[in-house]
């Protein structure tokens, strides 16, 4: 039995077509299993490069980034022309190696997809999908200032393609808005004063404190740009980097670093961090308290689905960051 019915014979066209129909109704394990079951079984019926691709492709969208590599690599290693399907099939592999966390292959196989566009430099959807991916790489090394001029590229590539390409492609805007927001994150916890590696005055952690909270309202704005993209998925993971933003923030303002100079005694360096916290709750709990502001004056003009995603991010900063209430 299957999802779909009784199984069919299991001669290997069949198994095929089979995977290839639970491909396209989303039933991606089915889809593997049949595949996997092709590639282990029937190795040279004479279609086994298209297995390889489909169930490299079926394994990514079943989160299973690892498994997925060998297949695409295989796929692509049996092309002997560099089509169109064969430079998604490189971005497809750029992403399961994202997943895997083998960032510098993947940056590798997106600059292998920007090389091979025809005519050279062209594909503009083709550009910003590959300088998007190289941008979560990035993150991924943690190098955010490349990851910043990757996007920034992406968003040149996307800014050619026409409109009617953009709105079939909703997808990638809803992505490289949740990358621009990744980004901005990143930037804003590179002020978390506890990453210093000397010990800081409490003058210098309070304006460490309140730059970082000035970056994240700057996030809440990458956050309603996701928005705009009318993507479903992308928006809600928008907002679930927002929220995560927002609660290392309010980690670090409830746990301030020691005190600097020579070590305290344990009553002086008590009394030292609750002062300091007591004085990081109230502002940062300000700073939360605006954007909460923020999001409820957006929601009163927003579509029904985008309220639902601003309401889902202020349970979480209220959720996420208690001492805000």
């Amino acid at each position: 039995m299957t999802a779909r019915g009784p199984a069919r014979p299991q001669d290997p066209e069949t198994l095929f077509k089979d995977a290839q129909e639970a491909f396209g109704e989303g039933l991606y394990q089915e889809a593997a299993d049949r595949l996997q079951r092709l590639a282990d079984r029937h190795g040279g019926f004479g279609k086994d490069v298209e297995v390889r691709g489909l169930l490299g492709q079926s394994l990514l969208r079943l989160g299973r980034f690892a498994e997925a590599i060998a297949p695409l690599r295989g796929y692509l290693e049996a092309q002997t022309k560099l089509g169109t399907e064969a430079q998604h099939t490189r971005l497809t592999l750029a992403r399961a190696y994202i997943g895997a966390g083998k960032y510098t292959e993947a940056l590798l196989s997106c600059r292998e997809a920007l090389d091979a566009r025809r005519p050279p430099g062209g594909q503009p959807a083709v550009g910003t999908e590959a300088l998007m991916l190289q941008g979560k790489a990035q993150l991924g090394l943690h190098k955010t200032d490349r990851a910043e001029l990757a996007a920034a590229s992406a968003h040149r590539e996307w800014n050619k393609l026409p409109d009617s390409e953009k709105s079939a492609r909703g997808s990638l805007a809803g992505e490289l808005a949740w990358t621009d927001l990744e980004i901005q994150i990143r930037k804003c916890e590179a002020e978390d004063p506890s990453k210093s590696a000397k010990k800081v005055a409490e003058d210098v952690v309070l304006a460490a404190m309140d730059r970082w909270g000035g970056c994240l309202a700057e996030a809440a704005l990458a956050f309603r740009a996701a928005l705009a993209t009318d993507d479903a998925d992308w928006t809600h993971e928008a907002g679930v980097s927002l929220v995560q933003g927002y609660r290392h923030f309010g980690q670090a303002c409830a746990n301030p670093p020691p005190k600097p100079g020579k070590k305290p005694t344990p009553d002086e360096g008590l009394r030292y961090r609750e002062e300091l916290s007591a004085e990081l709750r109230r502002r940062c709990g300000k700073r939360v308290d605006e954007v909460r502001g923020t999001l409820e004056s957006w929601r009163k003009g927003e579509t029904e689905g985008h309220r639902t995603r601003i309401d889902e991010v202020l349970t979480g900063l209220k959720d996420g960051y208690a001492t805000a209430d």
